[in-house]
């Protein structure tokens, strides 16, 4: 079910603030859990080019934080909203220098644009080292391949 945001507020009556709280405690209450894939949202947002590569992003940052999770003795964390979704995305589209429309993603999906923009940036931190894993994998999978080649 899609509702304009806007109306809602206009009819609620209150500040976006309250609308955005109101709406994540109800969110909670109903445990009511938003499962929008990357694709839907590269191509509700128009940036359907950069959804492979923000998954890939998505992936590897979701590992290296639960990595670190688990390290301390925590629980893993919940990596799967839409919020960072958003940020691969986001992030993503920097990546290729490419630009997108973040605060259309937060009114959108009522995301706050200081989490976006902070999780897109730590995103980004991850970037040369998701390279170099991607180098050394490729790497790796030629010399496997070289190794059968000489083998037969």
């Amino acid at each position: 079910l899609r509702v304009e945001k806007t109306f809602l507020l206009k009819l609620a009556g209150i500040p976006q603030k309250q609308y955005k709280t109101a709406f994540s405690v109800s969110e909670s209450l109903l445990k009511v859990k938003n499962n929008t894939t990357m694709d839907q949202l590269g191509v509700q947002f128009s940036c359907s080019n950069h959804v492979r590569r923000a998954t890939e992003l998505h992936s590897f940052y979701s590992n290296k934080i639960n990595k670190r999770q688990r390290e301390m003795g925590h629980e893993p964390l919940d990596l799967e909203g839409p919020l960072y979704k958003c940020a691969a995305l986001v992030a993503a589209a920097k990546m290729s220098r490419s630009r997108t429309n973040a605060r259309e993603f937060c009114t959108t999906l009522s995301l706050s644009t200081v989490q976006l923009d902070t999780i897109s940036k730590d995103m980004l931190s991850f970037k040369d080292e998701m390279k170099e894993q991607q180098i050394s994998q490729t790497f790796a999978q030629k010399v496997e391949a070289r190794s059968q080649q000489l083998g037969q």
